[in-house]
């Protein structure tokens, strides 16, 4: 439908409709209307978009503040391990102290020899020690046996077969019996080896039909504590003439040959206690 404009008799001046005044007045009152609703609509968005910000901001200080705390809670989790660390360490060390000061400990306070080497040819030279030793610890030292192993020719790799020998006899120490030897005590016992034909004929021989010979003798002194731990005090001798030199023997020797005039020297390695 069209809406005409009146005019006057002149035809200068319309004449307003009433439908159409009315349209433009609901025209008018709807885009004041769509302005309002669309400022509303852009403050909630602003808002909106203001407290989603906020709501980040506050995300993340919370995140930042969770990993401080977490942080802070390893870092108390570290400190109260190396503590407790600490502490176990100690109270080992502790424990270690108060064995020792408690536990016995075997010093050989002499070795000599019981008499001259003689030959046998059955067995070889025969060789006799005595020991004499004391308990110089806090408890009884239990099954006190003393080992012994003669080397000749002298061995290059000493330290080793001292070693091995320490721990065989260690090894089977519970399998002997020896005395018992209470604290402050001494102890004496003998022990016997031999320089065996094999080990003989190995040495050196040396002019006018005869050997030259330099036996070293190494062992462990054996004994247990009141809780069954086996410990070791060690010992490496050497057999010398009188004037420190290597003995010199008949290259073949007869039944109850011997030889005197020999000593025992210390030797400056192989002596510990464990």
């Amino acid at each position: 439908m069209l809406w005409t404009v009146p005019r006057t008799a002149s035809g200068s001046a319309p004449i307003a409709s009433p439908k159409l005044s009315a349209f433009m007045g609901f025209s008018a009152h709807f885009g004041c209307f769509g302005v309002a609703f669309t400022g509303v609509a852009a403050f909630f968005a602003y808002r909106a978009t203001h407290w989603a910000k906020a709501a980040a901001h506050a995300a993340r200080q919370s995140a930042a503040a969770d990993n401080e705390a977490l942080a802070e809670t390893r870092a108390a989790a570290d400190e109260a391990r190396k503590s407790s660390a600490a502490g176990e360490e100690a109270n080992r060390i502790s424990r270690e102290a108060l064995v020792a000061d408690q536990r016995p400990w075997i010093s050989i306070t002499n070795v000599s020899l019981a008499g001259p080497i003689t030959f046998h040819p059955q067995n070889g030279w025969r060789i006799d020690l005595v020991f004499k030793f004391k308990n110089v610890g806090r408890s009884p030292a239990l099954n006190v046996i003393p080992s012994i192993k003669v080397l000749v020719p002298q061995n290059r790799n000493l330290p080793e077969v001292h070693r091995l020998f320490a721990e065989e006899t260690r090894a089977n120490a519970h399998r002997h019996f020896g005395q018992t030897v209470f604290p402050g005590q001494p102890g004496e016992q003998g022990v016997s080896t031999d320089i065996t034909i094999d080990e003989f004929n190995a040495a050196m021989d040396f002019p006018n039909d005869s050997k030259l010979i330099h036996p070293t003798i190494i062992g462990v002194i054996a004994y247990q504590t009141m809780g069954g731990l086996t410990h070791l005090t060690g010992f490496n001798l050497l057999i010398n003439t009188a004037d420190g030199r290597a003995l010199t023997v008949p290259k073949n020797p007869p039944d109850g040959y011997s030889v005197g005039g020999i000593q025992l020297m210390r030797s400056l390695m192989g002596w510990f206690a464990d």
